[in-house]
């Protein structure tokens, strides 16, 4: 305090350096936005670039903090009371403060070392002292540190790139990116990263959890030109510093970046503050973080940004208020970090999409390293400003950067478990395609194990969405999907000898033709005639094709087919059955609505062989749902439960493909036919999972010996004369 009072004594009976720029009288507000029509105001106010916005958040209530030159403040002042916006000035004369930070920046030692390499908190150390430290770690810790140049600032300083690792040697580990300094005046964003650099390095024994799996690579000054400008010239400079006009210097980097680049929220205009730059990828600095982004492909799973200041974590869009695809995965992650702030310091951070919480920007880093760099999880993080906007008082620089490291420790901790989970799905998932429907849609098929490597494992087959219009059979066949994979420690199990091989959506072009010209068309897209287009791939396939219920009748709905496996559709469902010969043990099909759980046979009344089997099993299912939620299924034969219907998938997989165990399984409606409410999408496939589960357990029981690969039993069908209806209520 009292060297503080002192430097102020000192700039009351001197002259300030007459090339710093000067804020001496400059004054800084701070007030809420409490309504729309106010915060419409606002948002208008701060396109007048007279205005310097240090915040302006979307969330009313929040608190915005506005620099207003002298000249401009009684105009400011009757806006603001024009529209009742209540107002304090919580800094009378920024420029004095300006001066106090700058001359305490100077006056106390540039380091305390306790030893050769460490760096001290107490100052914003500058861009050659940063350059030292990084260049000091790389001497003592050479096994675990490498700083390397990923390119050249307009005004010749190098960019480093620290890459810190536990030193096994190890290549292409997954990776945490990080970057600070790429707004100029942010000082703090720079010293939380060389904090974060020190706390994975120097105390590396406290925190090698975190780099058992991930490699870290850190680039604490990105832009290092206009970093030193704010030092030296401007303490409010936020751009780069290469040329634009005459009388225009610099670039917003963080609105340089080619993703809806010079869409809202940018400046075109050269002298600006958030000036996009005269084209995508003006600047060298942008190029050479946008080059290492794509270098890290594939690896690198969080990008964070350090920024200043307002206390938020934030995630894509900056350019539009919709939100990304996996924005309820960023905004756990970031919540995380939030949480841990919150307990460990009481400091309250928001989360959010950036033009939602904060303001809208496009061409920034987050959106690019989300929508063009595939880094599933970027975040920007703003820094808090203990009370004095970009220049939180020195004495409280090392308190701020401990802070956000517990923020970043807990939000790097949950990436990794994360990504520990997606690894060892990997290992255990397989996506491959078993041909392409009609208008040339892949159809995929999951196969899914245990991971343990082991071949030809007996396998249970499942497919959904044949009929386009039963759109519920997809998104049952998808939640099994995530209970086997997502929740695999639960359903271990149902995977310790069994492979299940699953495609989600068989006729995805009917599905999509339901979903945007006709919701009840049921076939496939394949024309047929001039006037009529598509095939019942349930009648389509080769046993008893062209038989009882099924229609030569182009436009019917339960038209066969010009031939058997006219469809590619059904030609790729037939030749995996056919490649799984004598590892498929069941084979089940999705479909709906009515409530059964149907085999063969559908083109006669009569029973397989086998029938007693299969209906074993498909009554375990039936059984096991009607105790978990009250639902009841009907169990029996396609012809004598529903109806008859010759070329269907279930009798082909019995009759041609040699599968013992084949079932259609008909879900529930909800009582709306083909439309199930979207709030009972969950509930149906939750409860469609347990029938299913039981089944599966059923066969696994019955066929565990056949794991010691028996040659396959050839199967010989006898036509039991037996038409009776196996009925479970």
């Amino acid at each position: 305090m009292f060297l503080e009072l002192a430097v102020i004594a000192t700039l009351c009976c001197t002259n300030v350096l007459a090339n710093f720029t000067s804020y001496e009288g400059y004054k800084v507000y701070e007030f809420t936005a409490e309504n729309t029509t106010q915060q419409k105001t606002l948002e208008n106010l701060a396109q007048n670039n007279a205005y310097d916005f240090f915040t302006l958040p979307r969330i009313l209530g929040l608190p915005i903090r506005v620099l207003v030159a002298p000249a401009d403040q009684l105009q400011f002042q009757q806006t603001l009371e024009t529209t009742h916006v209540a107002y304090t000035i919580v800094n009378e004369n920024f420029g004095q403060s300006v001066e106090v930070e700058r001359k305490l920046n100077s006056m106390y030692p540039k380091q305390r070392n306790s030893a050769p390499g460490s760096i001290s908190f107490n100052v914003y150390q500058r861009y050659d002292a940063i350059t030292a430290y990084l260049e000091e770690l790389t001497k003592r810790y050479s096994s675990r540190v490498k700083v390397t140049s990923i390119g050249d600032s307009y005004e010749k300083r190098q960019l480093h790139a620290i890459t810190i690792t536990n030193g096994d040697g190890v290549a292409n580990k997954n990776v945490i990116l990080m970057d600070a300094g790429i707004h100029a005046r942010e000082w703090i964003a720079p010293a939380a990263a060389l904090y974060v650099i020190q706390q994975l390095v120097e105390n590396y024994e406290q925190n090698s959890r975190l780099l058992t799996n991930y490699d870290w690579i850190i680039v604490p000054l990105i832009n290092p030109d206009g970093y030193e400008y704010s030092h030296t010239r401007d303490r409010l400079w936020r751009k780069t510093r290469k040329p634009v006009t005459i009388f225009c210097d610099g670039t917003d980097s963080n609105r340089n970046f080619d993703f809806h680049w010079g869409e809202i929220v940018t400046s075109s205009h050269a002298c600006a503050s958030t000036f996009s730059g005269t084209s995508a990828f003006s600047e060298p600095e942008t190029q050479a973080l946008r080059d290492l982004m794509h270098s890290l492909s594939g690896r690198a799973k969080f990008y964070l940004s350090l920024h200043s200041f307002g206390n938020y974590l934030l995630y894509p869009w900056g350019y539009t208020s919709e939100l990304p695809e996996n924005w309820r995965d960023i905004d756990d992650i970031a919540r995380a970090g939030a949480t841990a702030i919150k307990n460990a310091t009481g400091t309250d951070y928001t989360v959010g999409s950036t033009s939602n919480v904060l303001y809208p920007a496009a061409g920034g880093s987050l959106d690019y390293a989300l929508a063009k760099a595939n880094i599933p999880v970027p975040m920007v993080m703003e820094l808090p400003s203990a009370g004095q906007q970009f220049d939180p008082p020195l004495s409280k620089i090392e308190e701020l950067a401990s802070e956000t490291w517990i923020g970043i420790k807990a939000i790097a901790e949950k990436i990794i478990e994360k990504y520990k989970l997606v690894d060892e799905e990997k290992s255990r998932v397989k996506v491959t395609s078993i041909g392409d429907s009609y208008e040339k849609r892949q159809l995929h098929a999951i196969t899914i194990t245990n991971g343990d490597g082991v071949a030809n494992k007996n396998v249970i087959l499942m497919d959904a969405g044949i009929h386009a219009r039963e759109w519920i059979a997809p998104a049952a066949a998808l939640y099994v999907i995530q209970q086997l994979v997502e929740n695999y420690e639960q359903n271990s199990r149902l995977l310790t000898n069994y492979d299940w091989i699953i495609v989600p959506l068989l006729n995805p072009d009917g599905y999509e033709y339901s979903h945007t010209r006709e919701r009840m068309w049921r076939k496939t897209r394949k024309p047929v005639t001039k006037f009529c287009a598509g095939t019942d791939g349930n009648r389509n396939f080769d046993f008893h094709w062209g038989e009882v219920g099924a229609s030569n009748s182009a436009c019917a709905d339960t038209f066969r087919g010009p031939t058997a496996f006219s469809e590619p559709e059904m030609q790729a469902l037939r030749d995996l059955m056919h490649s799984l010969t004598g590892r498929a043990k069941f084979y089940l099909t999705l479909h709906s609505y009515g409530n059964y759980l149907l085999y063969p046979w559908g083109y006669t009344s009569a029973l397989p062989e086998n029938w007693h089997d299969i209906d074993d099993i498909a009554s375990a299912g039936a059984a096991a749902i009607k105790t978990a939620t009250g639902t009841e299924y009907t169990v029996g034969s396609s012809t004598n439960v529903l109806y008859a219907a010759a070329g269907g998938s279930d009798d082909y997989a019995l009759g041609k493909a040699r599968i013992p165990i084949s079932i259609t399984m008909e879900l529930p409606s909800a009582g709306q036919q083909f439309d199930p409410p979207l709030s009972k999408i969950e509930e149906l496939a939750s409860e469609t999972w347990i029938g299913i589960k039981a089944m599966a357990e059923k066969v696994i029981e019955k066929y565990k010996l056949a794991n010691k690969r028996k040659k396959p039993r050839k199967f010989r069908f006898k036509i039991v004369r037996d038409t009776k209806t196996c009925i479970y209520s």
